[in-house]
């Protein structure tokens, strides 16, 4: 008898299915929240620091562009004239580069790049001043100091 109940036993399949669908649901499930939570870190943190990032670039870009402005409006005809300019070490993470060499007079921009995602760069316009006030120079977040200058013997 005990040996007739083992091989029914054996033989007794309708259970099976259920637990392969718990198996193969858990699985799946398990699977997914792991994906999910290894990919959150580029989703919410990373995204949010290069936002950040790109904002910290639009503010320093407009106050090295506001200060070519006051260049232009105070720039003596015969005279140099120099100011100090500060800029933070980094923003949002991102050690950076001003680029304000204005090669074709059309395109009269002040870039500011990430040294680290080459894809992060803002570009501020400052819209024709360049015919009269020369802009060029490049510099780093990293340098200690920095300057802008003007010389109209140039």
């Amino acid at each position: 008898m005990l040996l007739t109940s083992i091989k029914k036993l054996l033989k007794d399949t309708d259970a099976v299915s259920n637990m392969v669908e718990f198996i193969l649901i858990s699985g799946i499930a398990i699977l997914f929240f792991v994906m999910i939570t290894l990919s959150s870190s580029e989703i919410f943190i990373e995204g949010a620091g290069k936002t950040v990032a790109m904002q910290r670039f639009g503010d320093i870009g407009n106050d090295i562009s506001t200060r070519v402005v006051d260049f232009y409006i105070v720039a003596p005809d015969n005279g140099t004239l120099t100011t100090d300019l500060t800029m933070p070490r980094s923003a949002g993470g991102h050690d950076y580069e001003v680029d304000a060499n204005i090669v074709d007079v059309a395109d009269q921009r002040i870039t500011v790049r990430s040294q680290r995602s080459p894809n992060l760069e803002v570009s501020i316009t400052i819209n024709g001043i360049a015919h009269t006030v020369a802009i060029r120079g490049t510099t780093l977040s990293g340098n200690p100091d920095h300057e802008l200058s003007f010389d109209s013997n140039l």
